[in-house]
């Protein structure tokens, strides 16, 4: 597997929703041994229960697997999600946090009607998987994260203020219905 930098198919733009994964690979996971690509956990250090009156729950996800190649079923376009990746991922996401930029939990891929469900706090790279570390908000986004999936929507991002961050976590749709199915870790 090369360390190369994956990119987007020639036809795809580059603020499209070029790199959406699940973290089901294409090759290399038994289904039929997965686990829920959902997990609650305490509260990061310093992190709140409460956000307001809304009860918070934390949980960490399972994005992806490093190491295995991907593959959009629908848009055709395959990557590898190599170390190297993970690892720009996880500093673009710092500085983008540093600069004020929030990475979103949302209910579906689609921005023009995704609902925000709460944000991602933090992301580990923990037993070969790149985990986004999520905060959901509010009893019934809970109840929701609780009973689905998750897929990472990693794409070229640019911020408001014209600075350019290149691929990026930009969110994280929590759904039964994953780009790629049958997730777990």
């Amino acid at each position: 597997m090369s360390d190369q930098q994956p990119t987007a198919p020639a036809d795809v733009p580059p603020r499209a929703a070029a790199f959406y994964l699940s973290n089901a690979p294409i090759e290399g996971i038994d289904p039929s041994i997965s686990q829920p690509s959902l997990v609650p956990i305490d509260p990061p250090d310093g992190m709140p229960t409460h956000i307001g009156s809304e009860r918070v729950q934390y949980f960490r996800g399972y994005g992806f697997q490093i190491g295995q190649t991907y593959r959009h079923p629908a848009k055709r376009w395959e990557m590898s999600a190599t170390q190297s990746f993970a690892d720009d991922l996880v500093d673009t996401f710092s500085k983008m946090n540093a600069d004020g930029n929030r990475v979103p939990v949302v209910d579906n891929h689609n921005p023009t009607l995704a609902k925000g469900l709460g944000r991602v706090v933090g992301i580990e790279e923990r037993d070969g998987w790149f985990d986004p570390i999520l905060q959901v908000v509010g009893e019934d986004a809970i109840r929701q994260a609780s009973r689905s999936e998750i897929s990472v929507g990693i794409e070229n991002f640019i911020d408001g203020k014209g600075r350019d961050y290149g691929l990026a976590l930009v969110h994280v749709a929590i759904t039964p219905y994953p780009v790629v199915p049958g997730q777990g870790g």
